[in-house]
Parts: C-alpha cells; sequence; structure tokens
C-alpha cells in the first residue's frame, strides 16, 4: 500500500527493493528487476550480488537499521549470465515497519539490462560480420556465397525471424523480394567504380533499424564488394591459366616456371601436378640442393638469361633459364626450358664431318 501510495517514487526510482533485516528481498519493482535477475523475490544477497557487494549490503542494513540513516553503496548486481555491473543505491530504513529497509536506484536495473541487451547485439553485429568472412574464405563460387549470406546477415539484426534479406548481382537473385512500401535497408556492392548489385534488407515489424546496424550492413556491403572482386579475378586467373596451359602443352620441349625459392608454379611435364609445389631439383633430380653450375641459380642472382648444356646416359640436354622481372627490376621467378638437342648435336657433328670429308 505505501509503496503504490508513493507515485513519486516511481518518477524519482527506477528501482525499489524492500529487504528485511537479513537482506532477503521481500519486494521488487519495477518489472525491470525480474527481466534481469529472473524472479528475485525471496533472494538473499549472495543470489544476486557479487561476494563483496553482498557483505557491503548487509553491513549497510545494518547500519541503517541501527542509526535510522541513508546510506550510499556501490553493489555490483550480477546477472543471468553471470556477468556483473556496477550499481549506485541509496539504502534507507523503512520507518513503518521495522526491520524492514529501502533500497532505491536510479536507472540502475534498467541501464544494466540496456547494457546487456546492448551488449548482445554487438556480439550478434560481430558475428555476422565474422561469418561473412568465413563464408568468403569458404565458398567455392560467389553463387555459394551469395546462398548463404541472407542467412547470416539476418542473424545479425534485433529482429533475426522478422527479418528479411534480399540480394541482387548482375542478373542472379538470392533471398525474398521485397514487397512495395516496406522500409529498407540498402547497401550497394560496387565494384571498381560501377554498381554491380544490392543488398536489401527490411523488416516485417513496424520498427526502425538502429543505427549499428547500418554500421553492420556497411561493413557487410564492403566486404561483399571485396569479395566479387576476389571471385573475379580468381575466375579471370583459373581461365588465364587454362589457356596457359593449353599453349605450354602444345610444346614438346619442358616449360616450367619456378619461383625465388625454385618450387615449380606451373610447368607443362606430363608430370606436372606431381611436380607443382615442390622444388624442381628435388623432384626432376632428386637432390636435395641446387644443381652445380644451375642456370636457374645464374639467372635468380644475375636478372640475366643463362644456360647450360649436359649429357646424360644416352640423350643431351640444354637447359636455358629466363627470369621474371618485376617493374622495380627485382628478379620475381624464372622461366626454365629443357630440351632435348641429341638429334640436332648428331646433325652438327654430321655437317662438320662432311666439311672435313670435302676439304
Amino acid at each position: 500500500v505505501f509503496i503504490h501510495s508513493c507515485g513519486d517514487v516511481d518518477e524519482l526510482f527506477d528501482d525499489l527493493l524492500i529487504l528485511d533485516e537479513a537482506g532477503v528481498i521481500l519486494y521488487a519493482m519495477p518489472r525491470t528487476a525480474e527481466r534481469v535477475l529472473g524472479e528475485v523475490t525471496g533472494m538473499a544477497p549472495s543470489d544476486w550480488l557479487s561476494p563483496l557487494s553482498a557483505d557491503v549490503l548487509l553491513r549497510a542494513v545494518r547500519t541503517a537499521l541501527e542509526s535510522s540513516t541513508w546510506l550510499d553503496a556501490s553493489l555490483r548486481l550480477k546477472n543471468r549470465e553471470g556477468d556483473e555491473a556496477v550499481l549506485e543505491v541509496a539504502i534507507a530504513p523503512f520507518r513503518r515497519t521495522r526491520g524492514r529497509v529501502l533500497v532505491l536506484g536510479r536507472n540502475l536495473l534498467v541501464s544494466l539490462l540496456e547494457a546487456d541487451e546492448e551488449r548482445r547485439e554487438r556480439e550478434k553485429e560481430l558475428t555476422c560480420l565474422y561469418q561473412v568472412g568465413q563464408a568468403i574464405e569458404e565458398a567455392p563460387t560467389v553463387e555459394a556465397f551469395f546462398e548463404e549470406l541472407p542467412v547470416i546477415i539476418r542473424r545479425g539484426f534485433r529482429y533475426p525471424s522478422q527479418t528479411r534479406v534480399h540480394i541482387q548481382y548482375g542478373e542472379l537473385q538470392f533471398g525474398e523480394v521485397a514487397p512495395p512500401a516496406m522500409q529498407l535497408l540498402d547497401r550497394d556492392l560496387v565494384i571498381g567504380g560501377e554498381l554491380a548489385g544490392t543488398i536489401r534488407v527490411w523488416s516485417l515489424q513496424d520498427v526502425s533499424f538502429l543505427g549499428e546496424e547500418h554500421q553492420m550492413m556497411a561493413e557487410v556491403g564492403r566486404m561483399t564488394s571485396k569479395a566479387i572482386e576476389k571471385y573475379r579475378q580468381g575466375l579471370d586467373l583459373e581461365q588465364s591459366l587454362r589457356r596457359l596451359r593449353v599453349l605450354l602443352g602444345a610444346i614438346p620441349d619442358r616449360i616450367a616456371l619456378l619461383d625465388t625459392n625454385y618450387n615449380v608454379l606451373i610447368s607443362n611435364d606430363p608430370e606436372a601436378e606431381s611436380a607443382v609445389g615442390h622444388r624442381c631439383y628435388g623432384h626432376y633430380y632428386r637432390r636435395r640442393g641446387p644443381c652445380v653450375d644451375c642456370p636457374v641459380t645464374e639467372a635468380l642472382e644475375t636478372g640475366r638469361p643463362a644456360s647450360r648444356s649436359w649429357r646424360g646416359r644416352r640423350r643431351l640436354w640444354e637447359l636455358k633459364a629466363f627470369p621474371v622481372l618485376r617493374e622495380d627490376g627485382r628478379v620475381d621467378g624464372v622461366v626454365e626450358y629443357v630440351k632435348d638437342v641429341t638429334q640436332e648435336q648428331r646433325v652438327q657433328e654430321q655437317l662438320v664431318h662432311a666439311d672435313k670429308m670435302a676439304s
């Protein structure tokens, strides 16, 4: 009766608790307390406060009852997840009933609830951005990425079950189409200064999007634009590599592109799949280090073409190495060209022999 007859209490304080001399909650208002802590009635201090704060409250209750004075205290209030928030409260003896005290808080439990809610929202947004990054790394194609993206985006909003997402990329469309007259949150996908598509978000509820949700979608749009660029570059690179393999496959001599550590990057060798990623001297010559007088080593060190011939058991081979130079002149790799010159050598020797016979 006392509580409901004091309208000013509701205006001045967001939270009011009535405790007995042992600190047990006999009454709590408003409903915010129960939303944060659960059913608070009957809770002892240790149930809703940190151990130190529970001790502070008990001492304050005893002092307030003994001295009939108001006391201020800072308490650490636990929520359902076990997190804590600092609460500034006033503790006063309840003059109408002996052995009872009032705990009054201005924007305390409400602030905790809002802080908890804000933390959960920020966690959802960060999780959304993290999952977008994961999808970019793991999706094999841009289509597979866009199939997954609407579900990820919905999870980042306040009301995921009420949030809808539509993505348009060129002639491709993913998600649900937005009905007319809906409040939309749009993010354009811009690649190389040109509009490539749009991500469109709306809610089935009549709510405005938070500023943080706008920021999240701005980042999603940026990440998605980068992802499209990556997929396009990957596609262009794969097409270029296919064309290069076709061209190299038409050359009967062995050609390989090596990096500065002698690793085979691409080759027209019939065993190219097993060669790629391995050092040339280990794969082709079963050595643990570069060959002596290797033209590749010379090309890497000097930045100039080099060549060398050697005779195998039955064949004569020639290896030429051509450095691949960056714009600044530094060596970025080497093209290795290996040719069987046995027949050419025999023809040359026959010509020399014929000249001698003619003279």
